[in-house]
C-alpha cells in the first residue's frame, strides 16, 4: 500500500504543477498592433502601465492610468483601485517583461486580463502619449525627449 503511495507522487506532483502552469497563461497576450481589432471586442476595458511612478510621469499612453508591478503591495492597490473583475484590464510596460508579471498576479486574482507583448517599445510613432508638461505627443517625440536626457 505504501509503495503504491509512493509511486504515484510523482504523478501527482506533475499534474498539480502542469496546472498550476496552465493557471499563468489564462491571459491573452496580443500586439500594438492587433489591439486595435481587440478593443472592438472588448466594450468595456481599462489600460493599466505597470511601469514605475517615474517612468508613467515620463510619458504614458493617453488612457492609461499607472499601477507599479514591483510596488511590494501591488495586488492589494489593485484591488482598491480596480475592484470590477468584470472589465477587461490592459496592461503593458517598456517591453513586455514586468507586464508579464502584472498579468500572471491579475489573472491568479481572478481578474480578465490582456498582455500587451511588446510594451512600449513596440508601439507604432503615431500612438499618442502623455508627457511631463500634459501636452499629447506621438511616441517619436518621446523617445527623442528621453534619449536626449
Amino acid at each position: 500500500m505504501k509503495i503504491k503511495f509512493l509511486l504515484s507522487l510523482p504523478v501527482l506532483l506533475c499534474c498539480t504543477l502542469f496546472l498550476q502552469a496552465q493557471d499563468t497563461t489564462a491571459f491573452k497576450t496580443v500586439s500594438v498592433k492587433a489591439l486595435d481589432s481587440l478593443f472592438s471586442n472588448e466594450p468595456v476595458f481599462q489600460v493599466i502601465d505597470v511601469r514605475t511612478d517615474k517612468e508613467y510621469t515620463e510619458s504614458h499612453l493617453k488612457s492609461a492610468l499607472s499601477m507599479d508591478v514591483n510596488h511590494k503591495k501591488f495586488l492589494k492597490r489593485f484591488k482598491a483601485q480596480f475592484p470590477s473583475k468584470e472589465i477587461t484590464y490592459v496592461v503593458y510596460c517598456k517591453s513586455g517583461g514586468r507586464s508579464v508579471k502584472a498579468s500572471n498576479i491579475l489573472t491568479k486574482a481572478g481578474y480578465k486580463v490582456i498582455n500587451l507583448k511588446e510594451g512600449i517599445k513596440g508601439m507604432p510613432e503615431d500612438v499618442l502619449w502623455i508627457s511631463p508638461s500634459n501636452k499629447i505627443q506621438n511616441i517619436a517625440d518621446t523617445t527623442k525627449s528621453s534619449n536626449n536626457q
